[in-house]
């Protein structure tokens, strides 16, 4: 009895911790419905959301909120992109058998050409795809010579036809292997010796796919190499374009053709001219958009890789109100794109946000917040240096 009396008490205790977690909002006064983008929960696992400062902060005026609201954006288009390596801009060198490092060639940042040497690696696999070249050679110089014997004796009439076909197969079959075998060996990168040669090397070259510079560099001098590893990663400067990610629900991505001009998200007078080259056709489908690239008319200096850029389309739009919040709003937080939220006297937490076409005043928000909200419009930097500061902290 005793213990049934202890489970309806544990019972009873577990229904009102329940309760008290999902408590509704209070009467007439709904909780806004928030959509938060699917880039805010690894956010949220990496940096903690919340920070804390003076209220004094917000009296004084160095921290200013506002609601989110809807307005009309009219005006040239601002999209949120990202500079991306084009086809032919980005590759990777390793090698396609294991062994070590013998030498490095070349250091980060180093100009290359395409099949330049960046590294050298003794790989035991290919002495031993050399010493088969080597064996096939020797097995084509004999079989050539009785096929030319067999020629010979057949011009005597001096041999039957089934030793001459004997011979002329034999003799393409040797020139097949040693073809296989050398292939092979082009294949792993390594070096046929020469004629008259019989020692078998293991050094094989790595060589540059492209034209570029030497971004990143993964081998070490010494180290072990396997055919998945990548050694070096090369990129190609001028090679670079803009991708911008719109929500599928978009009607209408701008055509082919469509004049842009490029802009660095951070500040600077940077621009770069460019033309649409069209939808990537498919949506993805982890962040549920679409897709369109511009590529710029010249190459852009300062166009990186990984940089986030502003698209501006060459075309005016009609009035349309859409939520916004202004751009000195926008902050960074580990390459998320978001806003702080006062959540109480001098408590502010961060909302990652999905951004869409905006104006240079003012970008729109299709998802990660709701109208009305009150938004940090002065002081955002400000709040992030203490958001990060405080997870340093931790």
């Amino acid at each position: 009895m005793r213990a049934l009396h202890v489970l309806g008490l544990g019972l009873w205790l577990g229904l009102g911790l329940a309760c008290g977690k999902g408590e509704p909002a209070p009467s007439g006064k709904a909780a806004p419905v928030v959509a938060i983008p699917a880039a805010a929960p690894s956010l949220a696992a990496s940096v903690t959301s919340t920070v804390r400062v003076d209220p004094a902060l917000v009296q004084r005026g160095r921290v200013q909120v506002m609601p989110a609201a809807l307005r009309d954006l009219v005006g040239a288009r601002i999209f949120p992109g990202e500079a991306v390596s084009d086809e032919l801009g980005h590759a990777e060198a390793g090698s396609l058998v294991a062994g070590r490092i013998a030498s490095l060639e070349v250091p980060v940042g180093a100009a290359v050409k395409k099949g330049q040497v960046l590294a050298f690696v003794d790989a035991p696999e290919v002495a031993r795809v050399v010493a088969e070249v080597i064996r096939a050679r020797a097995r084509v110089e004999v079989a050539s010579r009785k096929e030319a014997r067999q020629k010979e004796l057949e011009a005597q009439q001096a041999t039957s036809k089934n030793a001459l076909d004997e011979a002329n197969a034999e003799a393409r079959i040797a020139r097949a292997d040693l073809a296989a075998a050398s292939s092979l060996l082009a294949a792993l990168g390594g070096t046929e010796p020469g004629d008259g040669k019989y020692a078998a090397t293991s050094r094989v070259a790595v060589r540059s796919p492209i034209d570029g510079l030497v971004a990143k560099r993964m081998a070490v001098l010494g180290g072990a190499v396997v055919p998945e590893r990548t050694l070096f990663e090369i990129v190609a400067p001028g090679r670079v374009a803009a991708l911008v990610r719109l929500p599928e629900t978009t009607r209408e991505l701008p055509p082919n053709g469509t004049v842009a001009v490029l802009r660095p998200r951070a500040a600077g007078d940077a621009r770069c001219a460019g033309t649409v080259t069209g939808d990537l056709g498919t949506v993805d489908a982890d962040s549920r958009t679409r897709a369109f690239r511009v590529v710029p008319k010249a190459p852009c200096a300062w166009l990186a890789p990984g940089a986030f850029v502003d698209v501006e389309l060459d075309r005016p739009t009609s009035a349309e109100a859409a939520l916004a919040v202004p751009r000195e709003a926008l902050v960074d937080v580990k390459g998320v794109s978001g806003v702080f939220v006062q959540k109480g006297p001098g408590e502010f937490i961060f909302r990652a946000l999905r951004l869409g076409p905006g104006t240079d005043a003012y970008a729109a928000v299709e998802a990660g917040l709701a109208q009305g909200e009150p938004v940090v419009v002065v002081g955002a930097v400000l709040l992030k240096s203490e958001l990060l500061r405080a997870e340093l902290a931790e």
